[in-house]
């Protein structure tokens, strides 16, 4: 399922490629690191993104040998090399399919981090005067909750287009199964107004005899409100646990219709519903 639904993806994202405007946008770029079927058979998929539109301009794939380890188990001794032919080669032809979408004589402009893969592959004669490049490198980042370097917000702004992309698969998981709670999320529920608004919210939800809108849960959560005395982040924040395993994520509006309509469709993966999710929590509590 998986290969079909990505081959008609690609099929779909040439055709529409062959509708564009002239490009007038950066194209931001970057590698999405994963593997095929083992961790030393690693896969970077390029992905050219439209740093105002949005827009994927190119999907390219650079199969490489990985290390085969966990990565709290690779040797220190082991330095990981500076430049990647396959990812030389594959930022080539994507930037070689952008050619086709130039505006004139104008270069386009690439925005990517520090790899040394791009300014190989810049290299080439051809790319010259074709292509101008603006590298954001990965700041060394410091301790969890420091104030982010100015160099980590200008590489951040810079690569948001491409970072957001590829941080779908880990924020769309939580459709199809609810996360293991974080240490931090599980004491919000164990506190006191936690614990009392995981009672009523599974109380309530067990009482719905039918699919619960969005406009039905708003109604819920201000039952829940008025019966625990909880509100606002001490009131959210157990609930979306409980819905998703995580205190943070898109506003339950659009949470809701994908839960509830997702149940009812035929999926070769199961989406859970507002009950089912409750009862799983509940079952695992």
């Amino acid at each position: 399922m998986a290969e079909r639904l990505g081959r008609h993806e690609i099929l779909f994202q040439a055709r529409v490629s062959t509708y564009l405007p002239p490009l007038s946008e950066p194209i931001v770029h970057d590698h999405f690191e994963t593997f095929i079927g083992r961790q030393d058979q690693a896969l970077g998929i390029g992905t050219a993104v439209g740093a105002e539109s949005w827009f994927v301009y190119d999907i390219d794939p650079a199969p490489h040998r990985g290390s085969g380890r966990r990565p709290d188990r690779v040797l220190k001794s082991s330095p990981k090399p500076s430049v990647s032919r396959p990812y030389v080669s594959s930022i080539k032809r994507t930037i070689c399919g952008l050619f086709g979408h130039r505006s004139g004589d104008r270069p386009v402009i690439l925005r990517a981090d520090g790899r040394g893969d791009y300014r190989v592959a810049l290299r080439e004669e051809a790319f010259a005067s074709r292509i101008s490049l603006e590298a954001f490198p990965n700041p060394v980042r410091g301790p969890k909750g420091s104030p982010r370097s100015p160099e980590a917000i200008a590489r951040d702004s810079a690569m948001f287009p491409v970072d957001q992309l590829h941080q779908l698969p880990e924020k769309a998981a939580a459709l199809w199964r609810v996360a293991q709670v974080a240490e931090e999320d599980a004491a919000m529920l164990t506190s006191e107004a936690g614990e009392r608004v995981v009672r009523v919210f599974t109380e309530r939800v067990r009482g719905e005899a039918g699919p619960i809108t969005p406009q039905r849960f708003k109604e819920l959560m201000n039952e829940v409100k008025a019966e625990s005395g909880v509100k606002g982040k001490e009131l959210f924040h157990p609930v979306r646990i409980i819905l998703t395993g995580a205190h943070s994520g898109p506003e339950f509006d659009k949470l809701i219709p994908l839960f509830e309509d997702g149940s009812r469709l035929d999926l070769p993966a199961h989406v859970m519903s507002v009950r089912e999710r409750v009862e799983a929590f509940a079952a695992g509590a």
